[in-house]
């Protein structure tokens, strides 16, 4: 899974926003997973040039950040990742 806060049993996924976007949501979840999950974020946003990190259990995980928010029906943008922990 992919949890907060940080622990020493766990591997870190670190997020910097390199964009001039802000992050909406992050949601992380292991590749066989059907589903997203809960949002790391929560209610903060990752502004233009922020980090945060995050702590993951080791294994391949599914990445997904958000950079609009999204209302309703309408569809945000965002990018997929995979990554090996």
């Amino acid at each position: 899974s992919c949890e907060d806060p940080l622990s020493e049993e766990n591997s870190y996924l670190l997020v910097k926003n390199f964009s001039s976007e802000h992050i909406y949501a992050i949601y992380c979840t292991d590749s066989s997973s059907d589903t997203w999950g809960a949002d790391l974020l929560g209610n903060e946003l990752l502004v233009s040039g922020d980090k945060k990190e995050f702590a993951v259990e080791p294994g391949i995980k599914d990445i997904r950040v958000d950079t609009q928010a999204t209302h309703g029906e309408s569809k945000g943008a965002y990018q997929n990742f995979n990554v090996l922990f």
